[in-house]
Formats: C-alpha cells, structure tokens, sequence
C-alpha cells in the first residue's frame, strides 16, 4: 500500500488583500471619531434640554460612546446568527425615535433654523437613508441644506457635505428608478445629482 504525497502549498495574502483590511480597519475608527465629534455639537443641546450641569452632561457623552461601544462589541454575535444587513436595520429601527428626540429638543431650544437644527436634520435623513428609505430622507436633507445655505453660506464645508449626501440620495433613487424601468425618473434624479455637484458660485 503506497501513500501519496502531495505538496503543501502555502497561500500567502497579496499586498493589496492586506491594505484593502488594513483601509476598513482605519476606517472603523474614523467613524467611531466622527461620532464623538457629532456628540460634541450636541452637549450645549443637552444642557440647556435638561438643565444639567457639566458632571451630569459630561456622564451623558461619555455614557454615549461606551454604550457605542458596548453595542459594538454584542453586535458581531448577532450579525453572524441574523445576517449584517438584517442587524443594521434593527439597530436603524430603533434608533429612529432617538433621533427624532434630538430633532425636536435642538429645535425646541435652538430653534428651526440654527445650524445645529440642520445637522440633525442631516443624521435622520442620512438613517432613513440607511434604511433605504428614500421619501423620508429626501425633504430632510433638503430642509438641512436650505438651513446652511441661508446660515453658513453655499461653500461652507458643512453646507458641501449635506449637499454631497443629498447627491448621494439621489444617485440611490435613480438605481431604483432604474431597476424598476421608469428611465424617465432616472433621468431626472441623475440630473438633480449633477446638479448638486458643481461648484457654486
């Protein structure tokens, strides 16, 4: 009885393979900063909301980021047994009434049209967006950037970005438009979105 040996072949990971994790790693901790940088605009909200001095507020934020990162943490568990996508919507479901909380005290306290008000207006818009719920996000990000436009001015950095997401919006309704074969709504959203994306004077 003869074995047979067959070779060991070793595979080894492309240069590329390990940037391309490397990136989605860095990434994941970019946004993580982004959050903290959004809690940020939000403290002098959260204070005047509920008349709270700068421990009770200071508890707030810090609570935030480490339930974002407990959440974090207990997410992967349920993304393996349900699935990503399935799991980003539940957690998108459930975040809607909070961000509809925040919406109403910035404009309860700030008022309708303080830049504040308008990036918040921006973060629902941009989880109904999550959501694939397109119809509700399209006026609120509309309602943001007319706010920042008449506040902070067209090329304001800010008013750039709301105007890159709503592009972004748009780029998403005509896929669908498109996978549902009405060419014409297509052609109109493709439009609005190039339109979006030239520089304003």
């Amino acid at each position: 009885m003869t074995t047979e040996h067959r070779p060991v072949v070793i595979h080894q990971a492309s240069n590329t393979y390990v940037l391309l994790l490397a990136s989605i790693a860095a990434v994941g901790g970019f946004l993580f900063g982004f959050d903290t940088a959004v809690i940020n605009g939000a403290v002098a909200a959260l204070g005047k909301a509920f008349s709270a001095n700068s421990v009770l507020t200071g508890f707030a934020v810090s609570s935030a980021l480490l339930g974002s990162a407990v959440g974090a943490f207990f997410a992967g568990s349920i993304a393996d047994r349900k699935g990503r996508v399935p799991t980003m919507l539940m957690a998108a479901s459930e975040a809607e009434p909070l961000y509809m909380r925040a919406l109403a005290i910035q404009e309860q306290q700030l008022g309708s049209h303080h830049p504040s008000t308008a990036i918040s207006l921006n973060n629902l818009a941009t989880l109904y967006k999550s959501m694939k719920c397109y119809n509700e996000a399209e006026p609120l990000y509309v309602r943001s950037l007319n706010i920042l436009t008449a506040k902070l001015g067209p090329n304001h950095p800010t008013t750039r970005q709301i105007r890159a997401n709503l592009a972004s919006l748009y780029d998403n309704l005509a896929e669908q438009f498109k996978q549902q074969g009405r060419y014409d709504k297509v052609v109109e959203y493709l439009e609005k979105a190039v339109q979006l994306r030239q520089p304003v004077a």
